[in-house]
């Protein structure tokens, strides 16, 4: 039996799954490991019940975990400004009519 065979195969499998969100703060005051002007406060057993909270068997099952990092307010405050809604509308359109075009040739695609 030759292992080296490729096979190509796409498999679908049934799917009912949940997103679960969560943002947490790093210890109560919310300040620990940033680098802002403020220091945290916390005592490290503050920080260990706070941090306990998410149970272990929990934390198991979220497979991904990112740090953000804080925004600072200035950023915040430099808004550009916003698109209309007609703006958009009309990039949309402009966007669905090449995604019609580059798939016109295929079965099921809109016209």
């Amino acid at each position: 039996m030759n292992h080296l065979l490729a096979m190509q195969v796409t498999l679908k499998f049934p799917c009912k799954s949940q997103f679960l969100g969560c943002y947490l703060h790093a210890c109560p005051c919310g300040f620990y490991g940033s680098r802002d002007q403020r220091e945290c406060t916390c005592t490290p057993q503050q920080i260990q019940k706070y941090r306990a909270k998410l149970s272990g068997p929990l934390l198991n099952r979220i497979d991904l975990h990112l740090e953000v990092p804080r925004v600072p307010v200035t950023l915040l405050q430099e808004r550009p400004q916003a698109e209309s809604s007609e703006e958009i509308r009309c990039r949309v359109e402009a966007a669905r009519a090449i995604q019609c075009e580059r798939y016109r040739h295929r079965p099921g695609a809109p016209q």
